[in-house]
């Protein structure tokens, strides 16, 4: 097994976190990107939701995960209002598409031992404990 330690941070908000660091295991010696999102999402809906309803996840999530349209809105708004997404799909499924799409667009990298990654399809060679940073990356207000 390959223990993964994944923890978020925000540049351009005040800091706080606003989803707990995690830790995983996968059963195998590498994984791509795309594949470590998807984890990454299911493991800190599941950590969250010991402790918070669907709408708090839901909106810890969405500030990690921003899609495209909620940031203009929300630069234009000059505020943090979450929307809660497509309800016809599931929950988890919604979040992992946000993520998967707030990579692709570049709102966050992520960071593997200290090392910037590239694309989803990137294979990621895993250590017995791997170091991940989410980096979300934040608009300042005013330019």
């Amino acid at each position: 097994m390959f223990l993964l330690n994944v923890s978020t941070l925000s540049i351009g908000q005040e800091h706080r976190v606003t989803i707990p660091a995690i830790h995983f295991s996968v059963p195998e010696p590498s994984i791509t990107l795309k594949e470590l999102i998807r984890n990454t999402v299911t493991h800190q809906i599941m950590l969250l939701s010991e402790s918070f309803e669907e709408d708090i996840i839901a909106d810890k999530v969405n500030k990690q995960y921003l899609s495209e349209s909620d940031v203009s809105r929300l630069a234009s708004e000059g505020k943090i209002v979450i929307n809660h997404g497509d309800h016809s799909k599931d929950f988890l499924t919604v979040a992992i598409e946000k993520a998967i799409s707030g990579f692709e667009k570049g709102r966050y990298k992520i960071f593997i031992a200290g090392q910037d990654t590239l694309g989803l399809d990137t294979n990621i060679t895993l250590s017995k404990t791997t170091d991940v940073k989410f980096l979300r990356l934040l608009p300042l207000i005013g330019g």
